[in-house]
């Protein structure tokens, strides 16, 4: 799954409405609905976690990410406001984890009417919300098992002497 993805899936779970993501073509949805968009900051530091018994590595990193769904349609404010609020219960707090998802601050929620054909609006409030995501993909850095070689000392104070030695 993608971080678009996943925070359809958080956002999805959080109302019974129908989520769509922003800015794509298609047949416009039964209202009230709620469009998704995804802005991505950029990462923070990497990090490189240690390898594990098989030889991989997780590399990780924190992104700031903006969100902003937008409920078109009667009670849309009602609509995002019950949303932002069963964002913060205990099962979304524990799908958040589970998607690597943590929101920042309060989220802001705002009454916007749209304009509809330059003579009349429609209904439709903003949420905007912060977040961090961790992305991490896990490298197959591989491991050393065993060493062989040999060691060269000086003639006459020890003789050569061939070794292994296996790491843990």
């Amino acid at each position: 799954m993608t971080m678009h993805d996943d925070f359809y899936t958080l956002v999805d779970a959080a109302t019974s409405h129908q989520v769509v993501f922003a800015n794509e073509n298609g047949k416009r949805p039964e209202r009230p609905f709620i469009t998704l968009q995804v802005s991505v900051g950029a990462p923070q530091p990497i990090h490189r976690g240690p390898v594990d018994d098989d030889g991989l590595q997780r590399i990780s990193a924190h992104r700031p990410v903006t969100v902003q769904l937008q409920c078109y349609g009667a009670g849309s404010w009602g609509v995002l406001d019950e949303l932002q609020l069963k964002l913060y219960t205990d099962s979304m707090s524990d799908l958040a984890e589970s998607l690597n998802i943590a929101l920042q601050r309060e989220p802001r929620l705002q009454d916007v009417p749209a304009l509809l054909d330059d003579t009349k609006y429609e209904s439709r409030a903003i949420l905007d919300l912060e977040a961090m995501y961790t992305a991490g993909i896990d490298d197959d850095v591989g491991y050393i098992e065993t060493v062989n070689g040999t060691i060269e000392t000086t003639p006459g104070i020890a003789p050569e002497l061939d070794f292994t030695m296996t790491l843990p």
